[in-house]
């Protein structure tokens, strides 16, 4: 199964944090939220086309992988764009 893209999880963790009214301090919160919600609509979407067991079309309780590089600044979601 594809991983999740940094990038979508980047933008959702954004969009998250513009919602909750930008605070600061809570950065890996916001990337955990994103990253449950695209890995819980990707689930579906799979569940619904029939590609997965229908065990496996909820979210489980597994453990989230540890924060990578992911902590950076989410006020700058087009770093990549910048970065030319």
């Amino acid at each position: 199964m594809k991983h999740l893209d940094d990038n979508d999880v980047r933008e959702r963790a954004f969009l998250i944090w513009k919602q909750a009214g930008e605070p600061s301090g809570k950065m890996a919160e916001f990337w955990y939220e994103a990253e449950r919600q695209l890995e819980q609509e990707r689930l579906k979407e799979l569940g619904a086309a029939g590609e997965l067991p229908r065990i496996l079309a909820s979210p489980s309780s597994a453990p989230r992988p540890a924060v990578r590089r992911h902590t950076e600044d989410l006020r700058s979601p087009d770093r990549s764009a910048s970065a030319d």
